[in-house]
């Protein structure tokens, strides 16, 4: 009887210290758990079945801790392997296509004469003929420019000024563009910077006869 008790308590007391090894473990964060990114799903099941190979020892006659050792090392030193990931490289976005064509060499037949609607800062609204060929997209920068022109020439006669390109005020940015015909809505700010040089005036106090 006083051999069985010492088994016992031999038995009791690898239980008892398994159990605050591998509560060490957990709280040094030893073991990863399944919340941890760095933890794949195959190495957070394999310490799954050590926790329950040390319950089923634990309830044992003659548990197996070195066996139950060995499940624990494996598990903690085991790398979780990561799905190799093809790399593939991004396809390149072409740039935004800005239609400004001549068009002064095509016949009547090959044209077409769709209107944008041009809103300037400050709440001015021209519309313009933007002159494109049949088969090409809008002729925006054209017909932005001739928006532009418009714009000036309603501002010198408003100003009581024969309209002249040498004497001109400068064109203020534009707001909004879009296309009657076809519904086609232009970036504003897109606009305003490809319409720069166009919207430069000069100013001038004398008086165009």
């Amino acid at each position: 009887m006083n051999q069985l008790a010492v088994i016992d308590d031999l038995a009791a007391r690898r239980s008892a210290a398994a159990r605050k090894a591998v509560e060490t473990r957990r709280a040094r964060a030893y073991l990863p758990s399944a919340k941890s990114p760095s933890s794949g799903a195959k190495n957070t099941a394999a310490i799954a079945n050590v926790l329950a190979a040390f319950e089923r020892e634990a309830q044992s006659d003659m548990p197996d801790w070195h066996g139950v050792a060995l499940a624990l090392k494996g598990a903690l030193t085991a790398r979780p392997q990561i799905e190799s990931r093809k790399l593939t490289r991004p396809a390149e976005i072409a740039a935004p296509v800005w239609p400004d064509y001549e068009v002064d060499h095509l016949t009547g037949f090959k044209v077409r004469n769709p209107t944008i609607v041009v809103t300037f800062e400050g709440g001015e609204i021209v519309r313009a003929p933007a002159v494109s060929a049949k088969d090409k997209p809008v002729n925006i920068g054209r017909g932005l420019r001739v928006a532009i022109a418009f714009y000036q020439a309603r501002v010198c006669h408003r100003a009581g000024l024969r309209f002249s390109p040498r004497f001109v005020r400068q064109v203020p940015a534009i707001t909004a563009c879009i296309c009657e015909d076809t519904g086609e809505i232009y970036d504003a700010n897109r606009c305003t910077i490809r319409t720069i040089e166009a919207r430069k005036g000069r100013t001038t106090n004398r008086r165009v006869t």
